[in-house]
């Protein structure tokens, strides 16, 4: 019987031994005379450098699963401090192959942009920034566990911010006031905290940039991102392009939602309850989302009812909250193994259903990728990764029946117009961080006033009411992104313009389109964003006219719905 995922067998991998390895694999590469050794020897290297990640990457996993795990916790710090020093190390094997005079040939085997990934790290990483990148490392672990040591007392009890979710929706009023009073009040005594962490981060990617010879740490970040076709005009050219034809449609969405619940005016108490009758609930705890998950996949295709099984039968997913485990989700991969693993946290929400189904895209795209050499190719870059799995979120809609029953065409209504709502709030995010590090001498307070006043223009139908924290700009701390993955968020938008495509492709040829889904799940990290767009049949987010064409379908079929029905 294969393995399961809670016997992989952790122990601390020997650093020194691996920068030896990779120095001896470097001589070797220099004095090979023909490309095929070179090749091998980059097989060897990347053998070496995978199971140690793969340690790392499980240390990690289990510290997520449980914060207090005091063994996991120091094992994932100490992977952290180690992490720089051996990406040097690799870096010096990776740039001899970027300048290999059998270049030519080593992109026969491995493409071309693998080549322009290490070139950009090769201008990333030096023993100038080590200190700093351990620094960053350590300051966002700290975001992260003391995000997850936040707790709300209720009833009685002590809660998670994914155990409370579900009464931030509740039915009753008052109940749901006091969630979100609870909610923000657990934020706001740790707002001191907050404030130090990012203030720390924000001078230390300063230095970074600084020591890297760039301008802002934008330029880092952008390096960072693997954004290799596009930049600073594209994207800001984008945005414009929400402002325009997203945000008016997501006015008129929450105006439906407030006549829904028969308030005058919309706050942000009110904004987690959609109808008055209460949200779209799943059927089943985790064992039988699990279950319905694995039938529907059988259903989808054979590859989705092969990798799933795997996934189901050798337990690679965490997937309810529990006490001590970190917020949000994620897919991770064991390139040893050739496996993934999915994190998440299960509250009882429909956000249960559609992480499953978006983690499990990554999951399937690194899945059929996993056989690809080098393996820096199986995933992309983050925006062409979120493709994946923002479109399995649309591609399982005809399986929904069977985790909302009769509640099942409130919950496309509500996916659907989830998804054209996130927008804005995803080019706020984005908005928000470069004007953070082009004006990295703002102080706490003035980044909390650059937040509220993007606020206003990405999502002016926010109202805090009395939540002063909220109205003070402090709604970004719970964004982790921010702290933890600089300049990833908008990535999220990019590819959910992608996976609106999808749903419409879905509804006009579902063959077709999944034959396009397919496509692009085989072709890893092998291209850019923009051609991995063309791939797939897609319109990239960057041409002036697709945000039009991408929404006018999609305000159609919203609009065609009576909210009486819902």
């Amino acid at each position: 019987m294969a393995e399961k995922f809670s016997d992989f067998v952790y122990k601390r991998p020997d650093d020194a031994e691996l920068i030896s390895f990779l120095s001896k694999e470097l001589s070797t590469l220099r004095a090979a005379t023909a490309a095929e050794e070179q090749i091998e020897s980059w097989r060897r290297a990347e053998a070496a450098i995978n199971a140690y990640s793969d340690q790392g990457t499980l240390a990690h996993f289990r510290a997520s699963v449980d914060s207090r795990d005091e063994f996991y916790a120091a094992e994932e710090t100490w992977h952290y401090e180690k992490m720089p020093l051996l990406q040097q190390a690799a870096q010096a094997f990776y740039s001899a192959l970027l300048h290999s005079p059998y270049r030519p040939q080593l992109e026969l085997a491995a493409g071309g942009k693998i080549f322009l990934d290490i070139a950009l790290q090769e201008q990333l990483i030096n023993e100038a920034v080590l200190p700093d990148l351990q620094k960053e490392n350590m300051l966002t672990q700290e975001y992260g566990n003391l995000r997850a040591a936040l707790r709300i007392p209720w009833n009685g009890q002590s809660l998670t911010l994914a155990q409370l979710a579900p009464y931030k929706a509740s039915q009753d009023a008052e109940e749901r006031h006091a969630a979100v009073r609870g909610e923000t009040a657990a934020f706001a005594e740790a707002l001191p905290e907050f404030d130090r962490i990012f203030d720390e981060l924000v001078r230390t990617r300063r230095e970074i940039a600084q020591k890297l010879g760039r301008e802002s740490f934008v330029d880092v970040g952008y390096m960072r991102m693997q954004r290799l076709d596009y930049g600073r005009s594209e994207v800001d050219a984008y945005r414009r392009q929400v402002l325009e034809h997203v945000v008016p449609l997501t006015v008129e969405l929450y105006e439906r939602q407030a006549e829904r619940l028969g308030v005058k005016k919309l706050t942000f108490y009110d904004q987690a309850l959609q109808t008055r009758s209460g949200n779209p609930m799943p059927i089943g705890g985790e064992a039988e989302l699990v279950a319905k998950a694995l039938r529907m996949y059988r259903e989808l295709s054979p590859e989705t009812g092969e990798f799933f099984a795997v996934m189901a039968e050798r337990e690679l997913m965490s997937l309810t909250a529990t006490e001590g485990k970190r917020g949000g989700g994620f897919c991770c991969s064991f390139d040893t193994l050739g496996l993934p693993a999915i994190f998440a946290n299960f509250n009882g929400t429909r956000d249960d259903v559609e992480t499953l189904t978006h983690e499990v895209g990554h999951a399937f795209q690194y899945w059929m990728s996993r056989d690809i050499f080098p393996a820096g190719n199986r995933w992309p870059s983050m925006e062409s990764a979120e493709i994946h799995s923002m479109s399995m979120e649309f591609i399982a809609w005809p399986w929904m029946e069977s985790f909302f029953g009769e509640q099942t065409e409130l919950f496309k209504f509500l996916h659907l117009s989830g998804a054209v709502q996130f927008l804005p709030y995803g080019v706020l995010v984005d908005h928000f961080q470069h004007e953070i590090y082009e004006r990295p001498d703002l102080n706490p307070a003035e980044r909390r006033g650059v937040w509220r006043e993007l606020e206003r223009m990405y999502l002016p139908a926010t109202d805090y009411a009395d939540l002063e924290i909220l109205d003070g700009g402090a709604y970004w701390f719970r964004q982790g992104h921010i702290f933890q993955s600089p300049f990833y968020y908008i990535d999220y938008t990019l590819a959910q313009v992608c996976a609106l495509q999808f749903w419409q492709k879905m509804r006009l040829d579902r063959e077709m389109a999944w034959q396009d889904y397919l496509m692009l799940c085989r072709q890893g990290g092998r291209l850019p964003f923009r051609q991995l767009t063309a791939v797939g049949n897609l319109l990239s987010p960057f041409e002036p006219n697709t945000l039009a064409a991408v929404i006018a379908p999609i305000a159609d079929y919203l609009a065609a719905i009576p909210d009486a029905d819902l």
